[in-house]
């Protein structure tokens, strides 16, 4: 089974419309680098 979230949503992190796989191996490689964003 295939899930796939088209169109402006905060998921898609490569800008392509499209959240997939993708989005995931970008979120994992974040998460083990410890990337984070700080907004005052």
């Amino acid at each position: 089974m295939r899930n796939f979230v088209t169109g402006y949503v905060n998921t898609d992190l490569n800008g392509d419309d499209v959240t997939d796989l993708t989005d995931l191996v970008i979120t994992y490689k974040n998460s083990i680098r410890f990337v984070s964003l700080k907004k005052p």
